[in-house]
Parts: structure tokens; sequence; C-alpha cells
């Protein structure tokens, strides 16, 4: 009878519900707009892998935005930015935060050091996804902090309108997967680096500081193995998935020249993996 009180115990203190906006303030540190829980939610080769709570939610936020909003007979989306589970991933997207013009001209003028430029980026990187839901699971800083910043079981969205070739498409309307489906197919990594021209579309990239590089490939050895279905032929750059479907991304490599893709590609399963078959 003790162990069964214990067991419910044990559940009532793990429950989502039980931890609201305003309880444990002091388990939090404010970050950009929103905050961030101290206390790591697991760790990659001893790295800590930090949850990002955006402005205004409680911390089991995406919960209350967990309806699935696919129609299933059309795989199209129903309406917006949507937060909802997504299916086995079978893609790992990567993609970059990139500042303004303006932005990168002030650091270029020397009113900003490097390191107060990259913090900008990820202030601005966390804002856009508190403010119109568009980011990826994980962000990695270029101090090597990783930050959560939703759980691998819910839809990111990063994509926005994308093919990949290798998804398999259920639903058998027209050459296009359309961004649904990529991004509910996938997971994805954001880095800080990067300064985006919005009126040329011109990017101009930094080198990866070492923390941030192995910061990136603690994290991908940890999602190889955790999914050994994602092969290495679909591990792709943001630029790859925009490719042929939006003006603007021939020729162009986001997350970057300097985005340790191969390094990458070769934690997971495939032709040219180091992976175990």
């Amino acid at each position: 009878m003790n162990r069964i009180y214990l067991i419910a115990l044990c559940v009532l203190i793990a429950s989502p519900s039980f931890a609201s906006d305003t309880q444990f303030a002091s388990d939090f540190e404010p970050l950009g707009q929103g905050r961030v829980l101290k206390q790591p939610i697991f760790k990659v080769d001893g790295i800590p892998v930090l949850r990002y709570i955006p402005k205004g939610k409680a911390p089991y936020w995406y919960e209350d935005q967990s309806r699935d909003r696919v129609d299933h007979v059309t795989g199209k989306q129903i309406d917006g930015n949507w937060i909802g589970p997504r299916v086995t991933p079978s893609i790992l997207g990567s993609t970059h935060s990139a500042g303004t013009k303006e932005l990168y001209e002030s650091y270029q003028q020397n009113n900003l050091t490097q390191q107060q430029y990259t913090n900008k980026l990820l202030t601005e990187a966390l804002t856009v996804f508190d403010e119109d839901g568009i980011g990826c699971h994980y962000l990695v800083h270029t101090d090597g902090t990783i930050y959560s910043l939703l759980p691998e079981a819910y839809r990111a969205y990063w994509a926005g309108e994308s093919f990949w070739p290798s998804i398999d498409n259920k639903f058998g309307e027209g050459p296009l997967y359309w961004c649904n489906d990529v991004n509910s197919h996938s997971l994805s990594v954001m880095i800080v680096n990067g300064a985006f021209d919005r009126e040329d579309k011109t990017i101009q990239h930094f080198d990866l500081p070492e923390p941030q590089v192995n910061s990136l490939l603690a994290l991908s050895r940890h999602l190889a193995h955790r999914y050994p279905n994602i092969e290495s032929k679909n591990v792709v750059r943001y630029s790859d998935v925009k490719r042929g479907v939006v003006e603007g991304f021939e020729g162009k490599q986001i997350p970057g020249p300097n985005f340790p893709m191969e390094e990458i590609r070769k934690l997971f399963k495939g032709e040219d993996s180091s992976a175990e078959k």
C-alpha cells in the first residue's frame, strides 16, 4: 500500500500542470524577452541543454497548443505557424540566426564587439520564436550553450514552404511536399551566426567558434543515437529544402560554408557514414 501511494506522489510532482508560470521563480533566469530554466533538462557529452520558455508562457506552454492542425486527407496545413505533435523524424535540418544589415554595420563600425553582436543575434532569434513561432528544436550559441526551444516530440516551424525528395509523399498531390511535411518530419537545429541583408539577400558568415562546433557535434551524436532512422542523406541545410521552391536560394549555403555539415552527416547512418549500420 505504501508503495502505491509513493508512486502516485511521484506522478503528481512530475506533472506539467503542477508548475505554473509564477511558481519557482528562482529556478529561472531572464533571456531575451523570455527566460531559461537554470537546471539542465539533460546533457550531451557533458554539455548542459537548457530549456527556453517564451515571453508570457507557462513552462509547459506547448502542451496547450498540441492539437494536430493538419488535414490528414490532403496533408495541407490548416492555418498559421502552429505548434503540434510531429511524426517520427526522418530529417535533421539546420539553419542559422542572421541579424539585420543595420546591426551588422554597427558591428563593422566597431560599435559592437563580436560577442555583443552575436548576443544580439541570439536575442533576435528568440524574439522571432516568441512573436512568430518560427524557430528550431535546438539553438546553439557561439559560446557553446545549447537551448531547447521545443521538445523533440513537437513540430517546429523552421523550413517554411519547402521540399525534400526523400520524404514519402503520402498525400499524392503535386511534386511538392508542402511546409507541414518537411516540418512535421524533421528535427531542427539553429546556430547563432551571420548577417542577412533583406534587400539584396546577401549573407555574411562568421567562422564558427570551437565551443559552438563542439556543442553541435555533441548534440548531433545525441540525436543520431536517439533517432537511428535518420539517414545521413537526410541531414540537410535550410537552403537545401528551399532551393527550387522559393526564389533566391540558388547557390546559397544556409547555415553557411563554415557549418560542419559533413562531420555531422558522418554521425548518421548512410553510405558515407561512420555510424554503425
